[in-house]
């Protein structure tokens, strides 16, 4: 089964307490079989929206991990 594991940075401005605040973060994730393969054949920075499920790393690890399990390339 392909696996392919990757990362993804997220930049926005959201509302919080009636002011814009700008928020960023990098995501770990992961993606496996034919999304695996289709992830793999994207440019690195493709600009991408992704729905999935977190979870922990692994049984010792409790750092989380988003798991693709759909995306959309954004033009």
């Amino acid at each position: 089964m392909a696996l392919v594991e990757f990362t993804i940075a997220h930049r926005s401005e959201q509302n919080e307490a009636n002011a814009r605040r700008k928020v960023g973060c990098v995501v770990k994730a992961i993606a496996a079989g034919e999304i695996a393969q289709a992830i793999a054949q994207l440019p690195a920075r493709a600009q991408v929206s992704v729905s999935g499920f977190l979870t922990q790393a692994g049984r010792d690890n409790q750092a989380l991990v988003l798991h693709v399990q759909n995306f959309e390339l954004i033009e």
